[in-house]
């Protein structure tokens, strides 16, 4: 059976949360005036194995696709894409810190605050730190970030735009096996 990326996506999500809803009871509570505890026991142990069964099917058919998608990710460029992403949002907070950062005090305004710090009264009971504190950056540098940030967004709409497209497009081979234990379990038709 062929199925795109996305498909393959929502298959992955939906297998996750079916293994999550099989519960695995691993004990059993057994009444002091149970004729047959042993019995309880067994019928305990009998559901939790059909139990992890079912959850260990689930996980085989989960990995197969996983394993699928990650070859075709690589074969198709889709690892590259996501990559740039990356980049891009890594650059964008690194940009980002520029403008957080804000702008460099006016020198007289710094000078001014420099010279009070200076000629304060030495005579004072607290122990206060006068140094003055100030971004290094420039109007032009935050500017000249902004404009970064905005043309790399465009770029990453971009990529992004090329990555639904090659999720749409590429598709996967899922082998007999794992198709039956998606259809016994309800997760495709």
């Amino acid at each position: 059976m062929k199925i795109n990326l996305r498909k393959s996506a929502a298959i992955q999500n939906t297998i996750n949360d079916a293994m999550r809803e099989i519960g695995v009871p691993g004990t059993v509570t057994v009444s002091p005036f149970a004729s047959e505890p042993d019995m309880i026991v067994a019928m305990g142990n009998d559901a939790f194995m059909a139990a992890m069964n079912r959850r260990m099917r689930l996980l085989d058919a989960l990995y197969d696709i996983r394993e699928s998608v990650a070859k075709e990710n690589t074969v198709s460029g889709v690892n590259t894409i996501l990559t740039k992403i990356a980049k891009l949002d890594r650059q964008i907070g690194l940009l980002k810190e520029i403008i957080l950062k804000g702008e460099t005090m006016e020198m007289h305004t710094l000078k001014g605050k420099l010279q009070k710090a200076a000629t304060a009264d030495t005579d004072r009971y607290s122990y206060d730190n006068d140094d003055v504190e100030t971004s290094v950056f420039t109007a032009e540098n935050i500017e000249h970030a902004k404009k970064n940030i905005a043309t790399m967004r465009r770029q990453k709409v971009s990529y992004q735009d090329d990555l639904l497209a090659l999720n749409v497009t590429n598709t996967i081979e899922i082998d007999t096996m794992t198709v039956d234990t998606l259809r016994h379990e309800g997760i495709i038709d």
